[in-house]
């Protein structure tokens, strides 16, 4: 049960797809690999442009960094915003958009726990 949903950072206003991968969803380039890991993964894709596609046909965006739930989550200080991309200036997400995310993630994650 994949979960995706767009955001903008108002300070950038860039768009910014996230999209929450649960064990058994389809992700990876052309979603060609599915996610055996009991943990979910964060996705953040670039919603500018219009390369990467869900399992439903939905644009995503193009692909720019994912990580393991548990490691955004457990960051403490999310007062900082995050870097998804050093060589790439703009693929920095600023504080509050960041904090958001991090709360939207969460919310649907423990959903998904509440269901199993």
């Amino acid at each position: 049960m994949t979960s995706v949903f767009t955001i903008t950072d108002l300070e950038t206003n860039l768009d910014w797809t996230v999209r929450v991968v649960f064990q058994g969803d389809r992700y990876g380039r052309d979603m060609c690999l599915v996610h055996d890991d009991i943990e979910p993964m964060i996705e953040f894709y670039d919603a500018e442009y219009n390369f990467e596609k869900d399992v439903d046909g939905r644009v995503l965006g193009q692909f720019v960094s994912r990580y393991y739930a548990e490691t955004l989550l457990n960051d403490h200080d999310i007062s900082r915003g995050l870097n998804l991309d050093g060589g790439i200036p703009k693929w920095s997400i600023n504080a509050a958009c960041y904090r958001v995310i991090i709360c939207n993630c969460a919310e649907i994650i423990n959903e998904q726990k509440a269901a199993a």
